[in-house]
């Protein structure tokens, strides 16, 4: 990992990649984070390559055939029962783009974990969702599928014209070195096709802000360039832990006028001092905690673990993906034949499951995993957001560096002064950390956790809406006397 930051540096610092322009728009922006995840995947994981192909044409074409079907008739019934188009008739109302892996149910409710404090602050919004893994489980009764907007591009795509692209050379020179292949017409074909869309919706319904996580996703940065162009105020809010140096929010050049959201509500102090100032402006970054922690946190939400009838420390491994899971789930084994003091249990991510046969580890699907973290004795995992979340509770974790780096590159990183959150490079490092660890106080470890996240989600949300609007009052008056 730290290997494709450092090929990334160099990229962007000796390569005039603010060059690439298509029609006199900066490109960019839309490319870099496709030739980042080009370069991480080649260097990081052999198990990336490209399945080698065993598909005919004809089957090809059905399965593709199949698809544009269902796409099709999951539009008409998000048309019928959601009311995509009467939303779309919508005007001044606050928009969210959020997805289905940010819904949690709670209390019989199903919650958008990231959006709920705006929801709370506005009341009504128009959400833009994309459903990743079941339809069915929405946290809005109405909402725009977010796939009709990248149906509507196809009608916008003819008008690409490949002599309007100028800097393709470079790409073709930055692939060429590090053995990538970045689709860049693809990639500009699509960026300006959902531009002119999002332009047309925009002029529609003139929301009075645009909320996103994951600014960083093709689609919704073209929407977030298609707002700013009108003068709509775009906010995104922080979705996950990031690190140091990581190319969505770190650049080693600026690109103006700035293509990224007006404003960054993150969850705490800490990360503010990682954001390079060529991605946010300082000032416009604030600090507004988590929604779904503070649910958590709430004393009438608890989950006992006291099903999996043990006395021993019970220690909660949070997935990330099979690869990384495999390795993490060797470690633990290799840990119960050295001790039996642990007792693992292992969440795994959406979708994701191993099935386990082993006296010393459970599987757990049924419940969140803030719920397990809550009440368990420690947290381990490779780098998932979860290691920062675990600390809010007042259980330490440490990261398996099972990885290809990315644990000990955390530690050595954002996580460098906080002391409840431990690296181990070997199995015999991770007996003694963990031991070290279950000594920790549980008061001390939620009080180091504040530096990470702000308490109080949604008063800090309101109170950082009510700053940006008088702010962006601020500019509109400033304007007006200029004029």
């Amino acid at each position: 990992m730290i290997d494709a930051y450092r090929k990334f540096a160099d990229i962007e610092t000796n390569y005039r990649v603010d060059t690439i322009e298509y029609d006199g728009i900066p490109m960019w922006p839309y490319i870099r984070s496709t030739v980042f995840h080009s370069i991480y995947t080649a260097d990081t994981y052999n198990i990336y390559e490209k399945a080698k192909e065993n598909k005919t044409n004809k089957i090809r074409f059905f399965c593709k055939t199949v698809e544009r079907l269902v796409l099709i008739r999951d539009l008409i019934v998000d048309i019928i029962c959601h009311n995509s188009l009467e939303l779309l008739r919508s005007r001044n109302k606050v928009v969210v783009f959020t997805n289905d892996r940010n819904f949690r149910c709670y209390k019989g409710r199903i919650l958008d974990g990231i959006f709920e404090g705006v929801r709370s602050c506005f009341g009504e919004v128009v959400p833009f969702v994309s459903f990743i893994r079941d339809r069915r489980c929405s946290a809005y009764s109405s909402y725009i599928d977010a796939r009709l907007p990248r149906v509507l591009m196809h009608l916008f795509r003819a008008s690409y014209k490949r002599n309007k692209l100028h800097g393709k050379e470079i790409i073709d020179e930055i692939e060429k070195k590090y053995s990538i292949d970045c689709n860049l017409n693809r990639i500009v074909k699509d960026a300006i096709a959902a531009k002119k869309v999002y332009t047309m919706v925009w002029k529609k319904i003139k929301p009075k802000i645009v909320f996103v996580s994951c600014y960083y996703d093709g689609y919704k940065r073209c929407a977030i360039s298609a707002a700013k162009e009108q003068g709509i105020v775009t906010i995104e809010m922080q979705h996950g832990v990031f690190f140091e140096f990581e190319p969505t929010y770190y650049a080693w050049k600026k690109i103006q006028p700035s293509p990224y959201p007006d404003y960054f509500f993150i969850f705490g102090d800490l990360f503010k001092e990682i954001i390079s100032d060529c991605i946010y402006d300082k000032s416009n970054i604030i600090s507004v905690g988590s929604c779904w922690l503070d649910i958590i946190q709430e004393k009438r939400y608890e989950n006992d673990l006291s099903w999996l009838n043990t006395e021993k420390d019970v220690v909660v491994v949070v997935g990330q993906n099979v690869y990384i899971d495999a390795r993490l789930i060797d470690w633990c084994r290799t840990i119960y034949q050295r001790t039996d003091q642990f007792f693992f249990m292992y969440v795994p991510r959406d979708g994701l499951q191993f099935e386990l046969n082993d006296n010393f580890i459970v599987c757990n699907t049924d419940q969140n995993v803030l719920e397990c973290i809550k009440n368990a004795s420690l947290t381990v995992t490779a780098w998932s957001t979860c290691a920062a979340e675990s600390l809010y509770y007042g259980t330490p974790t440490v990261l398996f560096d099972v990885g290809c780096g990315e644990a000990r590159a955390a530690k050595q990183g954002i996580y460098r002064d906080i002391t409840y959150i431990q690296c181990a490079e070997n199995v015999d490092r991770a007996i003694k950390v963990m031991n070290q660890m279950l000594r920790a106080d549980r008061e001390s470890v939620r009080r180091e956790a504040e530096r990470l996240f702000k308490r109080h989600h949604r008063r800090q949300v309101e109170t950082a809406i009510n700053s940006v609007m008088r702010d962006m009052s601020a500019k509109f008056r400033g304007g007006k006397s200029d004029e």
